[in-house]
């Protein structure tokens, strides 16, 4: 039930993450960059927090530091590469495109993982 509460929480907080960038672009005239280096300085700040809120040790050992390094970058190609087709495409578009994500994450588990689908 968490999980679900998470996701759904996650789904429409990234809905107003849209609609504020699109706002902040096209409206605002705020630099698209600006916003994404926004975003990576506050989920830093917040993943510190986070982290330290659940008593987690921040420490990453020097065998992990070259994956999560890559997943840091994947992530920010993501997030960045959304922000940018949100400001160019209807918002209903891009969310139609976004929730795909489902069925390629299935698909790439199964590949990638041997996951079953």
């Amino acid at each position: 039930m968490k999980a679900i509460i998470a996701i759904n929480i996650f789904a429409f907080t990234l809905f107003l993450h849209q609609v504020t960038a699109k706002v902040a672009v096209h409206e605002k005239h705020i630099n698209a960059l600006d916003l994404e280096l926004i975003r990576t300085v506050t989920i830093t700040v917040c993943a510190f927090i986070n982290t330290k809120a659940l008593g987690y040790d921040f420490h990453v050992p020097r065998d992990m530091r070259p994956f999560v390094a890559c997943r840091a970058l994947f992530g920010t190609i993501g997030l960045t590469s959304l922000t940018f087709g949100v400001l160019l495409i209807p918002l209903a578009v891009a969310n139609i495109i976004y929730n795909t994500a489902v069925v390629w994450s299935a698909i790439m588990a199964w590949i990638l993982l041997g996951e079953r689908l």
